[in-house]
């Protein structure tokens, strides 16, 4: 994995090979069995169109003396009180942050830590620390539709910097909506903030937390990486979803790229539940495809109904290329806590190393992707 820098970094990070996710993870909570009936319009996009920037690697913020703060700044979705906070934490040598809740003004962090006195947890962090989870003191309860600060300092520096990592480009959304799990849920306050010891500064980068409450929902943003599966001979991958509404897709769209020199096109079938074949045939051809990743979309001969409740596969195939001669579709993979994730775990990430015959339900992951409707 790469990672690029912002601009107040200092020294070099601490090295690391991933970050922790899990998979499998059926544990769905809060999702309703229904949602009220609504008029799809032509042209509306069905699923989860984030690329990240089309970018692999995660932003890392520097806070490099006791000056220094960040903050993710996000809108609650639920009211109750807050039992513990996630984030994506690392440092080369043993640190004490602070750490805690505060409201916002006017865009940046009130001051004051919600909670009892003092508020804020005093917590070490070390080479081994990741993810970095921290029980909350009694009193912090969060009200939906309000804007809060996850506030991170540094308590004390021995004698090297401590690391958030951000997910790079900043979407303005957490990626579970509630209300309605097909669409993601806006959230135009979304972002991460550094403080410089004179003032707080937007940053534009996707925070990467996760917040639980007492009642056992959580909030937050939990995806880690942009991630790619290879598609080849037996290889096949995609996008996994059991609408709330009925869309009749045009169009599909991915983000895709090619290694090497494919002997093959690349194809696309859209499966029901029982595997059987609602629509196959040429995602892109050979030569449509570049080395670098990008979205590319393919308007269906025969538009197709996806019908609420029904479970759908949409998935890429191409059985003529090789190990050395193959393509790629990108999506994003968890840091923590798939129920949060696009759609929570009725839609997921897809795949099968056999053709098509077994499928791995990849709850832990979802593809960049776009069903767009028509008439």
């Amino acid at each position: 994995m790469f990672l690029v820098f912002s601009q107040n970094q200092v020294n070099s990070p601490p090295e690391f090979s991933d970050y922790l996710h899990l998979e499998n993870n059926t544990n769905v909570r809060s999702l309703p069995d229904t949602i009220t009936d609504k008029t799809i319009l032509p042209g509306h996009i069905f699923g989860f169109p984030i690329d990240n920037g089309l970018k692999n690697s995660i932003n890392l913020i520097a806070l490099s003396n006791e000056q220094h703060k960040t903050s993710i700044r996000f809108t609650a979705i639920h009211s109750g009180a807050l039992n513990k906070i996630i984030v994506s934490l690392r440092t080369n040598m043993e640190n004490e942050i602070k750490i805690g809740i505060q409201e916002d003004n006017e865009g940046s962090p009130s001051g004051k830590w919600l909670g009892d006195d003092p508020g804020y947890i005093i917590s070490k962090i070390n080479s081994e620390t990741k993810l970095h989870g921290v029980q909350l003191s009694d009193g912090v309860t969060l009200q939906s539709g309000k804007t809060y600060h996850i506030v991170i300092e540094p308590n004390k520096i021995i004698s090297d910097s401590i690391w958030m990592g951000t997910y790079h480009e900043n979407w303005l959304v957490s990626p579970l909506n509630y209300e309605n799990p097909d669409d993601t849920w806006n959230d135009p306050m979304m972002n991460t903030l550094f403080y410089d010891g004179k003032s707080w500064e937007i940053q534009e980068k996707w925070p990467m937390f996760v917040v639980e409450y007492t009642n056992g929902f959580s909030d937050g943003q939990p995806y880690s990486l942009m991630a790619q599966w290879v598609i080849r001979d037996t290889r096949m991958a995609g996008q996994a979803v059991r609408p709330y509404s009925d869309y009749k897709i045009g169009e599909i769209a991915f983000v895709i790229d090619k290694k090497g020199t494919p002997k093959d096109d690349f194809y696309f079938t859209i499966y029901d539940i029982e595997n059987n074949i609602l629509e196959k045939g040429v995602f892109a051809k050979r030569d449509e495809v570049t080395n670098t990743k990008q979205w590319n979309t393919k308007i269906l001969n025969s538009p197709v109904m996806l019908h609420k409740n029904q479970f759908y596969q949409v998935v890429l195939s191409s059985p003529g290329s090789d190990l050395d001669n193959y393509y790629e579709v990108f999506g994003h993979e968890y840091m923590l806590d798939p129920s949060i994730g696009y759609g929570s775990t009725r839609h997921h990430l897809t795949a099968s190393y056999d053709g098509g015959k077994n499928w791995i339900k990849w709850y832990d992951a979802d593809a960049a992707f776009k069903f767009i409707t028509v008439k």
